[in-house]
């Protein structure tokens, strides 16, 4: 119902790495999607626009050590983690 709604929310289907988020906060879910090469360039376009906003990113991996991209999102200097579950981190940076 519209009264409980807290914010519009758009959902993106498109070239991750082409990606130009709205201006604002932002909220990234992501359930290993790419492969390391792709992931490098996501977190490294995630560093250039987080600046000014606040960013989360929730992010499910692969239990197979050998397809997770997991130890690149924590070796992310810019994100700290805020919880981790069995197979899922949410990173934050604030603004």
């Amino acid at each position: 119902p519209a009264h409980l709604r807290r914010s519009e929310i758009e959902l993106v289907h498109g070239d991750a790495v082409e990606f130009i988020p709205p201006p604002g906060n932002l909220v990234l879910y992501l359930y290993e999607p790419f492969e390391a090469p792709v992931t490098r360039q996501i977190i490294a376009r995630i560093r250039e626009f987080q600046h000014g906003r606040d960013v989360v990113v929730a992010y499910v991996w692969s239990k197979n050590a050998r397809l997770s991209c997991k130890s690149l999102w924590d070796a992310a200097a810019f994100l700290t983690k805020v919880d981790l579950g069995d197979s899922w981190t949410i990173y934050r940076t604030a603004a």
